[in-house]
């Protein structure tokens, strides 16, 4: 079933308080901030994608004396590889810039999230949200590819170690 509408915000909800939290973070504390998240809370990767998302705008990894955000995540979170952080990035950043509500994205998952951060818009955010509800991680991939112009169809839209849409059986 095709909702509507997504889900008005109502008063002061969870997902207001985190992004103030995580936008407000001080370089000293976000290391910190990041390594209190934990795996089993259902805004834990939202979490980690915020952290991330101001660590890289503001380059404080440079300042901890990194290259790279990927070097960073190799000695302070091996356990969180660098395509996992860029899509958490991207999930992030996308919840934040579309104000979308949590209660309509809590149990899509990251990974679709990530996808469908690089084709959603404030005109297709509905549309884009009730193909993540409904779709499979390999048809949504293939939907957001096949909606892609040819010039912009990266090869990292595998970047998981997936087929190409293409290439996947269905």
């Amino acid at each position: 079933a095709t909702t509507e509408k997504l889900m008005v915000k109502s008063g002061i909800d969870q997902l207001a308080i985190e992004i103030n939290l995580i936008e407000n973070l001080a370089a000293a504390n976000v290391v910190e901030y990041m390594n209190k998240v934990e795996d089993d809370e259902s805004l834990a990767e939202f979490r980690m994608g915020g952290a991330l998302s101001v660590m890289l705008n503001n380059g404080w990894y440079k300042d901890q004396g990194y290259k790279t955000i990927k070097e960073f995540l190799e000695e302070n979170f091996p356990a969180i590889m660098y395509t996992k952080a860029r899509g958490l990035v991207k999930m992030y950043e996308m919840i934040v810039s579309l104000d979308l509500d949590w209660d309509d994205v809590k149990d899509i998952g990251w990974t679709k999230l990530a996808r469908v951060a690089r084709v959603i818009d404030e005109d297709t955010k509905i549309f884009w949200i009730e193909k993540a509800k409904n779709l499979s991680k390999a048809e949504l991939i293939k939907a957001v590819y096949d909606s892609l112009k040819p010039e912009t169809k990266p090869v990292d839209m595998v970047d998981e170690g997936e087929t190409l849409p293409e290439q996947t059986s269905m």
